[in-house]
């Protein structure tokens, strides 16, 4: 019964459930970032995520500046992003007199927008297809799906975002090409 258990949590997942707040990562950046108060402190700038851990652990805010220049860029706990009432929006409970306090460095971490685009290779070395997006939740933080195209046949798929690794600049998924696409719906 244990390795049935896990075997299970070893399957990848195809995108049956779309929980609530589920968001596209490529969605989110550029995304304007509000307070309760309906404030504009800036807009979503990137995404840290942890692929092992399977979360989004910081959004990078970035604000200010005039003309492109002397923009602030903060770090936040995704978690404490949530969808905000006004369309194309996102709430971060913050005040705008506190932002540098609340604020974090930047961490050092994958990046959403590097992520996005890179080529994917499977378990044996072989080029799978490119990395399109991520969905992340809102609500918890957590890392849904990775979207993967295939090159051939030329579909997406989803998986977990924990059978993906890096490895020297490249996206690494934890199975076989030929496993990969029997997750293409017929």
């Amino acid at each position: 019964m244990v390795a049935f258990a896990a075997l299970l949590a070893a399957t990848p997942l195809r995108a049956d459930r779309i929980y609530w707040n589920d968001e596209l990562a490529s969605a989110l950046i550029g995304k304007g970032v509000v307070n309760r108060r309906g404030q504009r402190l800036g807009e979503i700038a990137d995404i840290v995520v942890d692929l092992r851990r399977g979360e989004a652990r910081f959004a990078l805010v970035e604000s200010g500046g005039v003309l492109g220049f002397l923009r602030a860029q903060r770090a936040f706990p995704f978690a404490w992003l949530a969808p905000a009432k006004r369309e194309n929006a996102i709430l971060l409970d913050v005040a705008s007199s506190e932002l540098d306090a609340a604020s974090r460095a930047p961490p050092p971490g994958l990046r959403a927008t590097t992520l996005i685009g890179t080529t994917v290779y499977d378990s044996t070395g072989r080029e799978a297809g490119e990395l399109r997006d991520l969905v992340v939740n809102l609500g918890d933080g957590k890392l849904r799906h990775a979207v993967i195209a295939l090159k051939r046949p030329e579909r997406q798929v989803t998986i977990e975002p924990e059978m993906l690794g890096v490895s020297a600049g490249s996206v690494v998924v934890n199975m076989r090409y030929d496993d990969l696409r029997a997750l293409v719906a017929p």
